[in-house]
């Protein structure tokens, strides 16, 4: 009777030992994935930050690319009036330069048609 009880006894006591094992087993378990979770959490935002990064240098880039288009446009349209003032100028000058050949030649005329007459 007595090894009877003492027997039941000590599988009871696997029983509870078994039992405990599990449970240390299973909050072992829930660290593990509450760590797990962590890093994953920790990694989403490290991803969102580069993201913001990379959007930040992008929108910066962009914004320099169109600053030198405009400052190169603004350069062009300058060279361009600077030619075409040139070519006015230039245009102007011939100008002057017949009309005064015109005006000598006229007067050669007339002094030669005078010494004729």
């Amino acid at each position: 009777m007595m090894m009877i009880i003492s027997i039941s006894n000590s599988r009871i006591n696997m029983m509870i030992m078994i039992i405990m094992i599990i449970k240390i087993i299973m909050i072992m378990i829930i660290m593990l994935i509450m760590i797990i979770m962590m890093i994953i959490m920790i990694m989403i935002m490290i991803m969102i930050i580069i993201i913001i990064i990379i959007i930040i240098i992008i929108i910066i880039i962009i914004i320099i690319i169109i600053i030198i288009i405009i400052i190169i446009i603004i350069i062009i349209i300058i060279i361009i009036s600077i030619i075409i003032i040139i070519i006015i100028i230039i245009i102007i000058i011939i100008i002057i330069i017949i009309i005064i050949i015109v005006i000598i030649i006229i007067i050669i005329i007339i002094i030669i048609t005078k010494i004729y007459l």
